[in-house]
């Protein structure tokens, strides 16, 4: 798919980003093809080059990030949530009204006859399979992401911009495991102090 440049050598940046470096080092026909483009596709190569990204053998990764359903799914489940949410703070606050008490916002709700501290296991539990998705599992064969390039490689040590993405979601995801934890914690701890489940990320 692609060839290895470590063969060029180059002078400045600006002659590595330049459109004829960048179809010796891709393999134009495969371009071609999955980009929809013809000629040169020079305007592929004009997007690349506002936000270049390189491959661990130097050659420029042009391909779309991410997937369909990589974006759907946890898009569905913000949904979902955030109803829930709603149906949680509506119904609070008229219980609250109805028997006199000023509404207090809380980092978890009850839905309907489910126990009331499920949503915050799920809190802190989904996350670390997402964690795994995102880095490891979501891949056939389950293949570690990692964030640098591996010794051996032209870019060894450096930052390998087609993972950067993986490794950005994954981090998202300790607020929501803290919050769950600290849901979880202020119930069965008494002496926790009100509002510490307000102070954690992700509430």
């Amino acid at each position: 798919m692609m060839e290895n440049p470590g063969a060029w050598t180059f002078n400045s940046s600006a002659e590595w980003l330049d459109v004829n470096h960048l179809r010796e080092v891709s393999d134009m026909s495969w371009v071609r093809e999955y980009k929809k483009c013809s000629g040169g596709c020079e305007e592929v190569f004009a997007e690349f080059m506002e936000h270049p990204r390189w491959s661990c053998e130097g050659s420029p990764e042009i391909f779309d990030g991410g997937s369909w359903i990589g974006h759907v799914w946890p898009a569905t489940i913000f949904l979902i949530w955030g109803l829930h949410w709603l149906q949680g703070l509506v119904v609070q606050y008229y219980r609250g009204a109805q028997g006199g008490e000023p509404y207090v916002a809380r980092s978890y709700y009850q839905l309907w006859v489910i126990p009331e501290m499920v949503e915050s296991w799920f809190k802190f539990v989904l996350p670390w399979f997402c964690i795994l998705l995102e880095l490891y599992l979501g891949y056939s064969p389950p293949t570690l992401k990692t964030m640098t390039c591996p010794s051996g490689t032209l870019l060894a040590g450096h930052l390998l911009g087609s993972h950067m993405g993986n490794w950005q979601h994954a981090f998202m995801y300790p607020g929501f495991i803290a919050s769950g934890f600290a849901d979880l914690f202020s119930h069965r701890v008494t002496a926790v102090p009100k509002g510490v489940t307000h102070g954690t990320p992700g509430a």
